[in-house]
């Protein structure tokens, strides 16, 4: 029996109220409006139509087999349309005036839970091309190849983002719940194209497509730059109707989140507002993430700490916090922290610190934390630091401090224009040595008080450069370590260098850098016999190593899946100038980030790898193994030193990019965990 035919126009009676209060958006110069409440056919569950409310006729159309659904109520009891990230996506035809071109508005409520396109004008393309524009939850609009990286939305939130492009003024404004988070400048006109605007993905053929997966309850689309008071009543008409709120500007800066076992700790810094008040207190707030915060166990202590424990917590529940500053007499805070989210567990070693998937106090930067390093200082303090990824500048590195030897660690500073970096000292002095952004110009940054503040970063090689918390070691009066410059493409885009600088120069002198030739990977090095395509072929993340004959080599990551236990050997020049192929040896985990250290007393090589026990996940990271070799040609198993056998763990952990040195008769490690 053929399933009917099912037209959803009806208003709700909130819609109806907004628009007697003339918060009705205005009509000139929109070009689309879908709306979820209106306009929405269905052939039983999936939408087949949704009608184009602007009077101009972009309807969005789907196939039977990729179709969205239409769910009642969504956010703030209003419906949307639901995409389910994976191939579910919707159509609407070109037509001129969908281009973003001079000037364009976009306004978008959402509830997204994964992926990154909710909506792009440009097929088989990443949509960071002239003649492109794209939506997405963590950018808002982007156009001609510009994207704001400071606007994500929180996963599972209700979201409202407003992007405002005016090519005349060379700007593209980004607003979320009708605050300005983002402005960037320097964008020209969109470049026109003739492909249809997809939602619920990119269309990418061969690529990744980004399917989005959440609930999109409105978009509308002007042709024009939207002046502030036509802005603000769309926002208006939106916040009101999905009962969105403007984000609070926190007073009170957390610097760590720590999750424990059934616990969670938290640091935060002393806020001037509290500065001079005798009866100070803090209180950390914690719910559960669903619930309201009236539900919350809260934990108070004294004004002069600036920490405290929540026990008794679900292991793996998500959880909401803050931390509000308050005197006795005063019944408002004195001050209050953003919300910020943790989910407690059981982990093995010490945390350092942790960002929640969905959290989004670092979304100007990144969603992930990434490349831990770790070095001593000649006072015995240990630092260590870590960068963040994902949707964000991907050029921030935060540090951190211990005294105890990692019982206990504090917030040191944030490092901007740092990522993928590698701290080291020599001669008592603290540095790191990173990028200034993902594939950006390779900066060494100092320190002069052990991390506490850092000063100009100075630029020893200019180019998209890429690296890792890999070894800077001494040889040969020269301090050595190995980059790579990217070309583009993963991971045969990447082209190896190595840096070097005189021992007794000031390293923060770039003149007194050397900066070898890069050399490509070449697809005549790969092992006789194998079959693989050329693009899938390269080597990165190298080791700047010395081998028992006192030769410079610079030992990589050897990337040729199927295959993964091999490791890519390049000869370094005594002046450093260039390098050259050597030989690819057999190498337990060679196919992820490794760091090789030779012991200075015994001189035995040793390495922490992730070692491959299930041949089809080649590119594993659930296994963490001890190795060993005297000749860097044959290498030894010690033991697996962190393991989880679980059934889906190479999907969904891993003990990775590990930083170590040597500590006495012990070796002590970082962990992106």
């Amino acid at each position: 029996m053929p399933t009917a035919l099912i037209v959803l126009a009806a208003l709700s009676m909130m819609v109806t109220s907004l628009e007697a209060q003339d918060l009705r958006p205005p009509a000139d110069d929109l070009v689309l409006w879908l709306r979820a409440d209106a306009g929405v056919q269905r052939q039983g569950d999936p939408v087949v139509l949704w009608e184009d409310q602007s009077g101009r006729g972009h309807d969005a159309t789907s196939e039977a087999a990729t179709a969205p659904t239409w769910v009642e109520e969504a956010i703030a009891g209003q419906p949307a349309v639901r995409f389910d990230g994976l191939q579910t996506s919707m159509t609407i035809p070109h037509h001129g005036e969908l281009n973003a071109g001079e000037a364009f508005t976009a306004f978008c409520v959402f509830r997204y839970h994964d992926g990154f396109r909710i909506a792009q004008k440009k097929d088989r393309s990443g949509g960071l091309t002239p003649d492109a524009w794209f939506i997405a939850p963590h950018a808002g609009l982007g156009v001609g190849g510009r994207y704001s990286s400071a606007s994500m939305a929180a996963r599972g939130e209700p979201a409202a983002l407003t992007t405002v492009f005016d090519a005349a003024k060379h700007s593209l404004s980004v607003y979320r719940a009708g605050k300005l988070v983002d402005e960037l400048t320097g964008l020209e006109p969109q470049q026109p194209n003739t492909d249809p605007i997809r939602l619920g993905k990119r269309d990418l053929p061969g690529g990744t497509e980004g399917h989005f997966e959440g609930d999109l309850c409105e978009l509308l689309l002007y042709r024009t730059a939207l002046p502030d008071d036509a802005r603000k009543q769309v926002e208006q008409y939106l916040l009101a109707k999905y009962s969105i709120e403007a984000p609070v500007e926190p007073t009170l800066t957390i610097t760590r989140v720590i999750p424990g076992h059934h616990e969670v700790r938290v640091d935060w810094l002393r806020p001037e507002k509290a500065e001079g008040i005798a009866d100070l207190r803090y209180t950390l707030a914690v719910k559960l993430r669903e619930e309201p915060w009236d539900s919350a166990a809260t934990v108070t202590v004294p004004g002069d700490q600036t920490s405290a424990c929540m026990t008794g917590l679900w292991n793996h529940a998500d959880y909401s916090l803050r931390i509000t500053a308050h005197s006795q007499d005063a019944e408002e805070p004195l001050a209050t922290s953003a919300d910020r989210l943790v989910s407690p567990a059981e982990v093995p070693g010490v945390v350092v610190d942790y960002l929640h998937k969905d959290d989004t106090a670092y979304a100007d930067a990144g969603q992930y934390v990434g490349s831990p390093t770790i070095a001593r200082m000649d006072d015995g303090t240990l630092v260590t630091a870590h960068d963040l990824f994902g949707a964000g500048t991907n050029n921030l590195t935060r540090v951190f401090g211990s005294s105890d030897d990692g019982e206990t660690w504090t917030h040191l500073s944030d490092v901007r224009h740092a990522f993928w970096g590698k701290l080291f000292t020599h001669r008592g002095e603290l540095y790191l040595l990173a990028c200034s952004r993902g594939g950006g110009d390779m900066l060494l940054h100092h320190s002069p008080d052990g991390g506490a503040t850092w000063e100009a970063p100075v630029t020893v090689a200019a180019g998209t450069y890429h690296k890792a918390p890999v070894p800077v070691i001494e040889h040969a009066g020269k301090l050595w370590t190995c980059v790579e410059l990217w070309k583009g493409g993963w991971p045969a885009g990447f082209e190896a260098v190595c840096l070097s600088v005189p021992v007794d120069a000031d390293l923060t002198d770039p003149t007194n850098w050397t900066v070898s030739a890069p050399l490509p990977y070449d697809t005549a090095w790969l092992p006789e016999g194998w079959e693989i395509p050329e693009s899938k072929q390269g080597f990165l993340e190298g080791n700047a190593v010395v081998d028992p004959q006192g030769r410079m080599l610079n030992i990589l990551r050897y990337h040729v899946a199927p295959h993964y236990r091999k490791a890519m050997v390049l000869g370094i020049a005594e002046d450093g100038t260039s390098l050259s192929f050597d030989r690819v040896i057999d190498f337990y985990g060679g196919m992820t980030k490794f760091t090789i250290r030779r012991h200075p007393e015994t001189k035995r090589y040793w390495s922490l790898v992730n070692r491959v026990t299930r041949p089809g996940s080649c590119g594993m990271r659930n296994v963490l193994s001890l190795v060993y070799s005297d000749d860097l040609d044959h290498w030894t198993l010690v033991r697996d030193i962190l393991r989880d056998d679980r059934l889906f763990a190479p999907q969904y952990t891993g003990f990775q990019y590990v930083d170590w040195l040597f500590d006495g008769d012990d070796i002590i490690v970082a962990s992106r965990t």
